[in-house]
């Protein structure tokens, strides 16, 4: 009986299996298999890149010092911002780039108080004997130079703002691959090029003269704004007291060897800024519609004459500032005329805007910036040309600004 027992059992386990072994043959495959966890590892920790590495003639940079050349308005630097003092700004952006790129802080020093070393990088016309070589003097406005001469690495400039931009040059030049991570200036390395600096015109009378400032070369409004602009243009100052936009009177403007000269510069400007018209309106106190044909017709005539001379030049018609006194300078009569004479200008083609000097000298400068109620002082200069450096940033994005009115 128990033999009996054993053998059915057996036979349904024999069963089982049979129909298991079935059940898994029949059964579709997915496509898929369990998953299986890989160990956790640690992430590998980054390569470590030692920074690139700068020689000039085989010399580590840490042994070099910058030296820039000394602002011939050092005296000024004071009342208007170190911002202005050209080398200085230029040798500064030079030491960041090199500690951006390569990781050593250089010194950089004055040249007019600092003794001479070995290893210098010149930034600008400096005092050293290097900087002074044929190919640096001859640069014009817009060319600059790096090359060196003996152990001394030069980086100048036509004017101030092609020096600042020869820096550009140096950083396009450490941007190509390197064999072996190892930067080598030598005598061969010579980066050359141009940068356009924008040509600003100042035409006027006293005011674009500068009357009433202690220096008219240091503190006039073009004066500051050739400071002020630097970085991106070169100012030329034709301001001269007492005149007239008027070409029928003596005392016209287009009658002085500053307009012969405006219009002898070889330089295309890039903008002219205009401010005649104060004179004018004090002229004659019985001012008739004989005078306003006279005073539109000399304004086409010189915004003409300047036309031929730079066809791509934008022409800033400013009126004169607020006049503090009880005469007829600056009158709204002028300020009028003015106006009709952008909108006239504009319609025949001209490239002409009219800048509201006189409602920026009200309501942003006041009285206290008029010594005599009419000329500014020295700080009210380098007030209306902060306002002139702004404007010009929005005349050539071409966009107008409360002040800048078309």
């Amino acid at each position: 009986m128990k033999k009996t027992v054993l053998s059915v059992l057996s036979v349904l386990l024999l069963l089982c299996t049979l129909l298991s072994s079935c059940t898994g043959a029949n059964t579709p495959d997915t496509g898929t298999t369990e998953k299986t966890e890989a160990p956790t590892q640690a992430p590998t920790p980054p390569v470590s890149q030692e920074p690139a590495k700068l020689q000039i003639n085989g010399v580590d940079i840490s042994q070099y010092t910058i030296i820039y050349a000394e602002s011939e308005f050092v005296d000024v630097m004071a009342f208007i911002g170190s911002q202005f003092d050209y080398g200085k700004v230029t040798a500064t952006r030079l030491s960041d780039l090199i500690f951006e790129r390569f990781g050593v802080r250089l010194e950089t020093k004055c040249d007019a108080n600092t003794a001479v070393s070995q290893y210098e990088i010149l930034v600008g016309k400096t005092n050293r004997e290097e900087s002074k070589i044929p190919q640096i003097n001859r640069l014009a406005i817009d060319n600059y130079l790096v090359k060196l001469n003996g152990d001394k690495l030069l980086i100048c400039g036509g004017a101030h703002g092609t020096t600042y931009h020869a820096v550009d040059s140096l950083e396009t030049w450490f941007s190509t691959t390197v064999e072996n991570n190892l930067y080598n200036i030598t005598s061969v390395t010579r980066l050359s090029g141009t940068y356009h600096l924008k040509r600003i015109a100042c035409i006027g009378d006293s005011i674009t003269a500068g009357a009433t400032a202690t220096d008219r070369n240091l503190y006039s409004y073009p004066a500051y704004l050739g400071r002020m602009y630097w970085q991106e243009g070169v100012v030329y100052q034709y301001g001269i007291s007492s005149k007239t936009m008027r070409d029928d009177l003596a005392d016209s403007y287009m009658k002085t060897s500053e307009w012969t000269n405006c219009l002898a510069n070889t330089e295309k400007y890039d903008a002219v800024l205009i401010m005649l018209g104060t004179n004018d309106s004090n002229r004659d106190q019985q001012w008739t519609t004989a005078d306003d044909d006279a005073f539109k017709s000399s304004c086409r005539t010189l915004c003409s004459k300047l036309k031929q001379h730079s066809p791509n030049a934008e022409l800033v018609i400013m009126n004169c500032p607020v006049n503090y006194k009880t005469t007829n300078f600056g009158s709204l009569q002028v300020r009028n005329l003015q106006a009709i004479m952008v909108n006239a200008l504009k319609q025949d083609g001209y490239k002409i805007h009219l800048y509201d000097m006189f409602n920026y000298s009200r309501l942003e400068m006041g009285s206290s910036m008029f010594p005599d109620d009419l000329h500014p002082t020295n700080r009210g200069y380098a007030k209306m040309a902060y306002a002139i450096h702004t404007m010009l940033g929005h005349l050539f994005a071409g966009e107008t600004s409360q002040y800048l009115l078309n």
